[in-house]
């Protein structure tokens, strides 16, 4: 094992090589949902953003926005504006049934279709059906800790303030969402069990002005090259630095 020293110079070695990749704009993260400032979406762009972000959840990103756009293109207007109260209208057990869960296709799993509806009568009765009063006039920690009391989950929250840094909202720094891929990206990269927490300290350390900026290049990495089975470690640009590149090289 290397000395802490050379170890953190490492790592931030690591984090300067990845931070050097090409950078994507909001648009390219978000599509349509950053075409104009946070501070101006309506209630229903909103609504939209909250409800993509919530049911990105152990599934595929691009498959879980399609699926929340999806799921409101065919409610009335009146239903999107008032997404949370027309969730929250059903009782819990009409929610969670099983026709009711095939009719609203918003997810794969039964989990994170079933959680909506607390967490839409927990907006309702905390933020007046509005759920852009989780994120305005607070601190992005606040806003954090808005996100997770409501069930939003420790990642998913990360995620959203996340988004709403990319789209202008906040400027502070905040850290990665540590999911499958960036934990398994980084894992082989020090050549380490990956825990999210681990992960998530390991890249404050690797970018300690703003974590959040690894979050991108490392679950592009995840997804495009650093498969669990047949990782294409020739074509990645971080192979160099990689202990589990340079063991199967």
């Amino acid at each position: 094992m290397e000395g802490s020293g050379n170890r953190e110079d490492r790592v931030r070695e690591i984090g300067e090589m990845l931070l050097s990749l090409p950078s994507e704009s909001a648009m390219d993260k978000w599509g349509a949902i950053a075409e104009s400032p946070c501070e101006s979406w309506d209630k229903s762009v909103a609504n939209e953003f909250l409800l993509c972000c919530l049911i990105d959840y152990q599934t595929d990103s691009a498959m879980a926005w399609k699926r929340g756009r999806e799921f409101l293109k065919n409610r009335s207007e009146n239903d999107q504006q008032e997404l949370w109260k027309w969730i929250s209208g059903h009782s819990y057990e009409v929610w969670v049934a099983e026709d009711n869960f095939r009719r609203c296709s918003l997810h794969w799993r039964h989990a994170p279709h079933n959680r909506l509806w607390q967490i839409a009568a927990d907006i309702c009765f905390y933020y007046e059906g509005d759920p852009r009063r989780i994120w305005r006039t607070s601190s992005l920690f606040d806003a954090l800790c808005r996100l997770y009391y409501l069930g939003a989950g420790d990642q998913i929250s990360r995620v959203i303030v996340g988004a709403l840094k990319d789209c202008g909202y906040f400027q502070e720094k905040s850290d990665v969402k540590a999911d499958i891929h960036v934990c398994r990206v980084l894992g082989r990269i020090v050549g380490e069990e990956m825990s999210p927490r681990k992960a998530i300290n390991l890249t404050r350390l690797m970018s300690p002005e703003d974590p959040w900026r690894l979050d991108r290049p490392l679950w592009k990495i995840g997804r495009d090259k650093c498969d669990p089975k047949s990782p294409n470690c020739t074509d990645c640009k971080v192979a160099k630095a990689c202990r589990f590149a340079q063991l199967r090289a």
